[in-house]
């Protein structure tokens, strides 16, 4: 879905974009090799992982990665997404997943159709300064909702509120 978006887009943009593929899990060595060689024979700079990447392989990956797209069929805000709103990345999530709820905490993200990536990208290319400046208090928002020492506060609420019934 994605890679039959970008593919439009106009040279002068694909050559300032390099296509991470974290391909760490999931699918055949073959269908990784096929999503790998869409994004390559339409004339992207690609660097695909196929293997479990370690600890500082993994941080090097988010803290890297200006723009991020997700367009899963469906996602329960995993860590990975997690990760990306704490390194400050600009997000592209598909409108279609439950990710409403983060936009009323204040978190900045492109909520879009599938078509609109190529719009939605553009913008952000053109504008990757300011889009980058909206993206940075998503640092501290996500923090709250994420960080352990808010989470377990609240696990141990909501257990105690379900120990008293």
């Amino acid at each position: 879905l994605i890679h039959s978006k970008l593919k439009v887009l106009k040279s002068q943009l694909k050559d300032k974009i390099q296509i991470v593929l974290p391909l760490t899990y999931g699918s055949s060595k073959f269908k990784k090799s096929q999503i790998e060689a869409l994004f390559i024979r339409s004339g992207f700079d690609t660097i695909s992982y196929k293997k479990k990447l370690n600890l500082d392989e993994l941080c090097c990956l988010r803290l890297s990665a200006d723009i991020v797209l997700n367009f899963q069929i469906s996602d329960a805000f995993s860590a990975s997404l997690q990760e990306h709103f704490f390194s400050n990345s600009i997000m592209i999530l598909a409108n279609w997943l439950p990710y409403e709820w983060l936009k009323q905490k204040g978190i900045y993200f492109h909520s879009i159709n599938s078509e609109e990536i190529v719009f939605s990208f553009t913008k952000i290319m053109e504008n990757m300064l300011e889009e980058k400046n909206k993206s940075n208090e998503n640092k501290k928002i996500i923090s709250n909702i994420s960080a352990w020492d808010i989470v377990s506060k609240s696990w141990c609420a909501d257990y105690r509120t379900l120990m008293n019934y």
